[in-house]
């Protein structure tokens, strides 16, 4: 039996036997005892937040004739959901725990949910016996329940041609999230209720700019419920992961660091957007939970999740003093670092706090210099799976805001190489982004790469974002194709497509670009710098150019800033004249935007 790291196997902490199960971890060899000792493999997703799957660590896993039975009758195999998400994506049976069934050659037998120990020995009984008298008639078992994610593979037929990008792809999106508006409560759906901090988002995008008051205010309601109910944490900052009631209430007391960061962005945005101070409040709150709990003492990285301890969280400030706090899981997963580093450059200059931006520089160089191979950006820090593209897609964005906000040049070309990898080894040739390159099969029998449409769309986002500050076409050519790729698959996912109506929004819009000329560290150059980046307009593109650093570029495109810091407001290919003074940026964008009528002076 392979030798698994020490913390491959992370079970519950609380007492329980789930460890003399003799779990083998994902990989060539688990498949290849399997095949020679013909018995099936037993695949348990679990995840270290999760309380369901610490009560079937405590019971089930810790039933003396479970144990026996999976150590005698299966190949037992374990992963955690969060540090293998690609695996997680093809077996989970709808939530966690999953406990999944799968051939030698890896194909789904059957699979469960979570079960208690008088079930969970019937199936073993039930599964080992079918696998037994089928097993002779080869590898190919016809599964008794697939349910492997949501990703459409492709078939021996042609796909379909793309649909053009249209503003009618928004339009189904928005009115599919509207309708699942809760009036009462705010948020969509009923119950269990979560954030979606995208569907908001794009609500409040769709509103602000249509100037549609009922969208805005669904967007707004849900915000300013959510920051009352049970759902936010109130006395030790952030918000739980959901809740299993409508009014927001009793929530699942996990939490995530990427539901946390993309939280505090939207809040964020709500603040730009509206003025309102009640808004950047519940902002400031998760920023500084973030940094106060979150954050790592020993790197400036954040942790990946907080075990869900509902005894601890119940109570107030004064019942958890001297309480030990709930468990951290420390695993440096670099999507969710990257989208916190995309929160603390967002509230560095909408809070007026530069000293986020300077936390989150440390956090991408960290993730840059311990995460990059030659096989893309790890998928978490120490770990050897690499390449998925939530990861490059997270990375990307958080490599183009940080140019904006600084405009040091390493952080381009840093994007520059996520962005090379993942057009030559994620993007499918129909155009659709897959989750992970053809050739990372670690040989345990997953299909193949699959079209992913939520972190697709947010990759074709950071591209179009990217090639507003290139000006590098081939980049913009990319992302179109995939936006319009994956718009084939929309309607499949119902309101989960909501990052793709955002990218397309982007793409449709054509949102401000401000060009700023002037010396990085002359306190004018910031000023016209923060003025464009406060702009009122989620899509605005900021760019920062050094008159010595970026001389060829100044000099092609005819800018002027050797005398004094300058900004260029754009809008398509009409630009402003310079101006000088940063209360005139904001002007200066809405007259680039409408230009003179034919004839005017």
């Amino acid at each position: 039996m392979t030798a698994a790291p020490d913390d491959e196997f992370r079970f519950s902490p609380r007492p329980n036997r789930a460890h003399e199960i003799e779990w083998r971890p994902w990989g060539p060899q688990a498949f290849a005892e399997a095949h020679s000792a013909r018995k099936p493999v037993l695949l348990s997703i679990s995840a270290v937040w999760c309380h369901w799957c610490h009560v079937m660590d405590e019971t089930t896993y810790s039933d003396p004739e479970v144990i026996a039975a999976i150590n005698d009758r299966f190949v037992p195999v374990r992963i955690d959901n969060d540090r293998r998400p690609d695996i997680n994506r093809r077996y989970n049976m709808g939530g966690w725990p999953t406990t999944a069934f799968l051939t030698p050659s890896g194909e789904l037998i059957a699979g469960v949910t979570y079960l208690p120990p008088e079930q969970l020995r019937r199936v073993l009984a039930e599964v080992s016996g079918f696998y037994a008298q089928h097993r002779d008639g080869g590898e190919r078992v016809r599964p008794r329940k697939v349910a492997v994610g949501r990703g459409a593979g492709g078939g021996a037929d042609a796909p379909p041609a793309a649909p053009r990008l249209t503003a009618r792809l928004v339009d189904d999106v928005v009115t599919e999230a509207a309708a699942l508006y809760d009036p009462l409560h705010g948020g969509l759906g009923d119950e269990p209720k979560f954030p979606q901090p995208d569907a908001v988002r794009l609500l409040l995008y769709r509103g602000a700019r249509d100037g549609d008051e009922r969208l805005e205010r669904m967007a707004l309601s849900t915000l300013t419920a959510m920051a009352a109910g049970e759902i936010h944490d109130r006395v030790g900052g952030g918000f739980f992961r959901y809740a299993t009631r409508r009014d927001w209430s009793e929530p699942h007391y996990e939490k995530m660091l990427d539901g946390n960061a993309r939280l505090a962005l939207l809040y964020l945005d709500a603040q730009a957007l509206t003025g309102d101070e009640a808004h950047a409040g519940v902002a400031d709150d998760i920023v500084g939970f973030l940094m106060g709990t979150m954050r790592r003492a020993d790197a400036p990285l954040f942790c990946g999740s907080i075990d869900a301890d509902e005894s601890y969280y119940r109570l107030d400030a004064a019942g958890r003093e001297g309480r030990a706090a709930p468990a951290l899981d420390t695993t440096a997963y670099v999507d969710g670092n990257a989208l916190a580093a995309r929160a603390l450059l967002r509230a560095s200059y909408l809070r007026e706090r530069p000293d986020l931006a300077a936390a989150a520089a440390l956090t991408l160089d960290e993730l840059w210099e311990r995460g990059q191979t030659n096989a893309g950006l790890r998928h978490y820090l120490g770990g050897d799976v690499t390449g998925l593209l939530a990861d490059q897609a997270a990375s990307l964005a958080a490599f183009v805001e940080a140019h904006e906000v600084t405009g040091e040049r390493r952080w381009l070309e840093r994007a520059r190489l996520v962005a090379d990898f993942a057009l030559q080894q994620l993007q499918d040739d129909d155009g659709r982004f897959v989750d992970r390159p053809r050739d990372a099969d670690d040989g345990g029998g997953q299909a193949g790469p699959l079209p992913v449409i939520e972190a697709g769309a947010e990759m074709a986002d950071a591209l179009l974002h990217f090639a507003a500050l290139t000006g590098r076409p081939s980049d913009e050519a990319a992302a179109i194709h995939a936006l319009a790729a994956h718009g084939r698959d929309r309607r499949q996912y119902g309101v989960f497509a909501t990052p793709l109506a955002l990218a397309v929004m982007r793409f449709l819009t054509g949102a401000p670009h401000v060009i700023v000329v002037g010396d990085p560290a002359d306190p004018r150059s910031l000023g016209l710098l923060r003025a464009a980046l406060t702009l009122a307009d989620p899509f605005r593109t900021v760019l920062l150019l050094d008159p010595d650093a970026d001389a060829e570029t100044v000099a092609r495109e005819g800018y002027d800033g050797h005398l004094q810091p300058v900004a260029y407001a754009c809008a398509g290919t009409v630009c402003s004249k310079p101006t000088s003074n940063p209360d005139a940026v904001a002007g200066w964008v809405a007259a680039a935007a409408s230009p003179p009528a034919p004839g005017a002076d």
